[in-house]
């Protein structure tokens, strides 16, 4: 007997090491099933729309600001965040202003765009404008347009689409028109009222997994404090907020699960069983947690906390077969052999 106790010890000790060194892998997407859900946000995630953040910030309009305006304050926030930003290692495509100066606006920024959202209906329309007789009648107009007075201001954009395919996404832009709620001004992304602006980047880590996701928010926070006035504050929408609230829902469920779990079976195995012996019953699933934990952390490299917080049902169920061995070889009739072989 001191020997089989031994043994369980010195697995139980080396478990708990094991354990104490485990890296926890919390990824999100864990949460979803295989299949088409989970390979649906891969491909999302490879194609940079799962990483993107977006940041609104906001200055108070109550805040009071010597000799400056909030716009200007706001947009002297947005310049030094965009500029702090620019030089971290882990994010990349920051957009926080849109060039504006020469010839380049909105509408040349979403041109080179046009053949990534092309359907077949516009290329049925292409198709059209191409035909012998459009192509003449598009040429003579331009020659026409180009001898007027106002052909020197039409000179580059004639140049740059000579049959008018940009039509064609100013149609898909004008579904789009009605739905925003910002205004473009000075290469800003701002509210209505002017007192937010939008600024998008992306990380380069997946941020799905919480470790990524804590890296990238503390280098967010840090920037915040030094980049953004007082009075002017961040929110930020996408996978980064979401990764981290299920990481904290999930730390805080396994911290208050498990001692709970614990808890309320001791005491209801001391009030039904009645016998000091009932701690062995709930101690032995327990003693094999650890070395269990080790075992599949060095099978697979890291553990999900999902996993270990299914590890309270499996401890749930170990504990029914120690209730099942202790009742048998307490309370029936014959030898330990016996008793053990019939449970078998």
């Amino acid at each position: 007997v001191l020997l089989r106790w031994s043994i369980v010890l010195v697995l139980f000790l080396c478990g708990t090491l094991a354990f104490s060194k485990l890296t926890i892998k919390d990824n999100a997407l864990d949460l979803l099933p295989d299949g088409a859900v989970r390979g649906d946000l891969l491909k999302l995630q490879q194609a940079g729309l799962v990483d993107r953040i977006f940041i609104t910030l906001t200055v108070d309009p109550s805040a009071a600001y010597a000799g400056e305006s909030h716009q200007t304050i706001l947009r002297m926030s947005v310049d030094r965040l965009d500029q702090a930003l620019r030089e971290q290692e882990v994010l990349r495509n920051v957009i926080a202003r849109l060039p504006t100066s020469g010839n380049t606006d909105a509408y040349d920024l979403l041109w080179e765009y046009f053949p990534a959202i092309t359907d077949e209906r516009d290329i049925a329309e292409i198709r059209k404008l191409i035909a012998p007789d459009e192509l003449d009648r598009l040429l003579h107009n331009n020659f026409l347009r180009l001898n007027s007075p106002a052909g020197i201001g039409l000179k580059g954009y004639i140049q740059q689409d000579p049959l008018g395919f940009g039509q064609l996404l100013l149609n898909k832009l004008s579904h789009l028109q009605p739905e925003f709620s910002m205004k473009f001004k000075d290469g800003y992304l701002l509210s209505r009222d002017g007192l937010s602006c939008l600024v998008l980047m992306e990380s380069r880590l997946p941020l799905t997994e919480s470790e990524n996701a804590q890296h990238v928010q503390r280098i967010l926070d840090r920037v915040y404090r030094e980049t953004l006035a007082p009075g002017v504050h961040p929110h930020v929408i996408g996978t980064l907020p979401h990764t981290l609230t299920n990481s904290r829902m999930v730390k805080h469920d396994l911290k208050a699960l498990l001692p709970a779990a614990s808890i309320l079976l001791f005491i209801m195995l001391s009030l039904t069983l009645r016998d000091i012996r009932a701690v062995l019953v709930l101690g032995v699933p327990f003693l094999a947690a650890p070395p269990a934990i080790a075992i599949a952390a060095a099978v697979y490299g890291t553990i999900s906390a999902l996993a270990l917080g299914f590890g309270i049902v499996l401890l749930g169920i170990a504990v029914d077969f120690s209730v099942h061995l202790f009742l048998a070889l307490s309370r029936e009739e014959g030898t330990r052999e016996a008793i053990l072989g019939k449970i078998r």
